[in-house]
C-alpha cells in the first residue's frame, strides 16, 4: 500500500490499511473532505445509491478508538470508501467541492495504477559502487547485499527501486559500510589487546623462571602444582598466538615454529625453551 499523505484542501485523509493494495478512508474525513458538517449526510448519499457500489468501493469494518479516554480500545463499525468508491460518491454528491474532488481521487487514482518505471543500470551505477564497497570491507557477498536492499525497499528487484529512491538506498549501503569499519576497527583494537596479554602472560612465566626453580627446593608438591600451572597458561598462549596469527615487530611468528623464540611486538626477543609450552625438545 502507498505511504503517500493524502489531503484535500488542508482537509487530512487518514488511509486505513487493509490487505488489498488500495487506498481506503473513512467516511468521516470524506465527508469532511465534501464539506458535508456531519458524517450521517454522506451516509444518507450512499444508502440512497448502494446499488452503484460493490465491495471494492466501501466497506464496513471494526476499527478501534484509541482517543477514547472513557472506554479503552473501544471498537466501532465504521464505513470506509476506496479512492474508487470514493470518486463514484461525488456524481451523487452536491456539495460545492464535489467536483473538486472527483478530479483529485481521479489523479490520485492514475497515480496508482500508472506502472512504476523501473531504472536502468547507469541511474544505479552509484548503488552499485556503494555496494562494491561494502563487500570488500565485509564478509558478506553481493547477493547478500542486494537481498538487504529488497527487503529494506520492498521491492523483488533492484531496478524497482523508484528512482528518487536510489540516493536513499546509496546511502543506506553506505551507513551499513560504516558500522562494518567501525566493527573491524574494534577488532583491530581487541586483537592489539589479546597479543599484548598473551605477551604478558609469557614475559611474566619467562621473569618468574627463577622463582620458579627455587620453589622446587622449598615445595616439591607446589613447585609441581604451579609449574603445571604456568605450562598451561603458556599452551593457552601458544593456541592464542596461533589462532589470531599474532606477529612480531619483526613480522615474524610471535612464537616460532621450534618453540625456541619469541618475537614480541615491541622489538624483543626471547629465547625460550620447548617445555614451556609442553612441545616436544
Amino acid at each position: 500500500m502507498t505511504s503517500l499523505s493524502l489531503s484535500f484542501n488542508d482537509v487530512k485523509l487518514n488511509q486505513i490499511q487493509q490487505n488489498d493494495n488500495q487506498i481506503w478512508l473513512k467516511a468521516a474525513d470524506l465527508a469532511n473532505a465534501l464539506g458535508y458538517a456531519r458524517v450521517d449526510s454522506l451516509n444518507k448519499v450512499f444508502e440512497r445509491n448502494a446499488d452503484e457500489f460493490d465491495y471494492t468501493m466501501t466497506q464496513v469494518i471494526d476499527i478501534t478508538d484509541n482517543a477514547n479516554l472513557t472506554f479503552s480500545n473501544l471498537v466501532s463499525k465504521t464505513r470506509i470508501f476506496s479512492l474508487r468508491g470514493a470518486h463514484l460518491i461525488t456524481f451523487f454528491a452536491r456539495t460545492p467541492v464535489a467536483k473538486q474532488f472527483r478530479k483529485w481521487a481521479l489523479d490520485i487514482l492514475e497515480k496508482e495504477i500508472k506502472p512504476k518505471a523501473k531504472t536502468i543500470i547507469d541511474d544505479r551505477i552509484p548503488l552499485a559502487e556503494a555496494v562494491g564497497l561494502l563487500v570488500s570491507k565485509s564478509s558478506l557477498n553481493t547477493v547478500e547485499v542486494y537481498k538487504m536492499l529488497h527487503q529494506r525497499f520492498d521491492v523483488e528487484h533492484v531496478e524497482d527501486i523508484p528512482l528518487e529512491s536510489l540516493p536513499y538506498a546509496v546511502e543506506y549501503v553506505h551507513n551499513l559500510t560504516a558500522v562494518v569499519s567501525q566493527s573491524h576497527q574494534l577488532q583491530r583494537q581487541d586483537q592489539k589487546q589479546i597479543q599484548q596479554l598473551v605477551e604478558a602472560v609469557i614475559n611474566q612465566n619467562f621473569k618468574m623462571m627463577h622463582v620458579w626453580n627455587a620453589l622446587r627446593f622449598l615445595n616439591m608438591q607446589d613447585y609441581l602444582k604451579y609449574s603445571s600451572l604456568i605450562v598451561r597458561a603458556n599452551e593457552l598462549a601458544l593456541d592464542v598466538s596461533k589462532r589470531y596469527n599474532m606477529r612480531g615487530s619483526n613480522s615474524q611468528p610471535l612464537i616460532s615454529k621450534d618453540f625456541r623464540i619469541v618475537n614480541m611486538s615491541n622489538g624483543e626477543i626471547m629465547d625460550t625453551n620447548p617445555n614451556w609450552f609442553n612441545a616436544p625438545a
